[in-house]
């Protein structure tokens, strides 16, 4: 999208609250049929976690969309939005890995997915696979294994430091 726009930041306002139901109940056209392009090498999880969706669970991939248009516009994002809104196929690249899906976008899929566990409309198959693919999205949202890994330890050794001079 146009700049920089990995600075956003997307926590759960409201947009990912039943995201089950609300993408089951939007009245979005259904794809033609996935490509065997779609989700192959080099996609994020978050993007095979949309196809997936699709294609195992009947939720469509314009769903997902919908939502972070919702996202977009919750956290005042309009110019984003405006352009996601006027660029249909800027969605289906990251879909198709011929772009690379943003850092915020993957957040925004985050937040649907644990959207989607508190969803009583979720099925045990599908939170399943939503529990087993979510840390490999927030992996990603974090640059990686090992940057994760160090956030996580850096953030342990910051409250240890702050529980010593407190005791101090």
């Amino acid at each position: 999208m146009a700049g920089n726009k990995n600075s956003m930041f997307f926590l759960d306002l409201g947009f990912a609250q039943n995201s089950t139901t609300r993408m089951q109940a939007l009245q979005v056209r259904k794809a033609r049929g996935a490509s065997p392009n779609i989700a192959g090498e080099g996609v994020s999880a978050a993007a095979k976690f949309i196809v997936l969706c699709e294609q195992e669970h009947g939720i469509p991939r314009k769903a997902f969309r919908e939502l972070i248009v919702e996202a977009l516009r919750s956290h005042n994002q309009q110019g984003e939005r405006e352009y996601f809104l006027k660029h249909e196929a800027v969605f289906n690249d990251w879909l198709y890995g011929n772009r690379a899906t943003p850092t915020w976008v993957m957040q925004i899929v985050a937040e649907v997915m644990f959207g989607m566990l508190r969803d009583n409309s979720t099925t045990a198959k599908l939170k399943k696979i939503i529990v087993r693919t979510l840390p490999q999205v927030i992996e990603e949202i974090a640059g990686g294994q090992e940057l994760l890994a160090w956030i996580v330890g850096a953030h342990g050794r910051m409250l240890k430091t702050q529980e010593d001079k407190s005791l101090g």
